[in-house]
């Protein structure tokens, strides 16, 4: 296997059960001097974690995680009324505010 040098690398394994290529690739990344982090969203103990609070610092920050939020949850058909977008936009705004 041929390791690229200065380079972050993100690997889905989830057609092989149970993470066997990100356990074999990981020791080889580690013997070269990588950080390697494991994101499993299946057993949450078996990963690491990120917090996106964290990064909110203002009321942009809010929006900025709120419109991601939204955007990479909605299905694929047909939207509905502008209006529940909008009030789930000032919903999930308020609350992530509030928090």
């Amino acid at each position: 296997m041929k390791i690229i040098s200065n380079t972050s690398v993100f690997y889905l394994d989830k057609t092989v059960p149970k993470g066997s290529i990100a356990v074999e690739c990981g020791k080889l990344m580690l013997r070269n001097g990588y950080k390697v982090k494991i994101f499993n969203s299946i057993n949450f103990k078996k990963s690491h974690h990120y917090n996106p609070f964290a990064y909110i610092h203002s009321e942009k920050d809010i929006l900025k995680l709120v419109t991601t939020l939204i955007a990479n949850t909605k299905g694929d058909g047909k939207s509905g009324d502008d209006f529940w977008q909008k009030a789930e936009t000032l919903l999930y705004t308020a609350l992530i505010g509030y928090i």
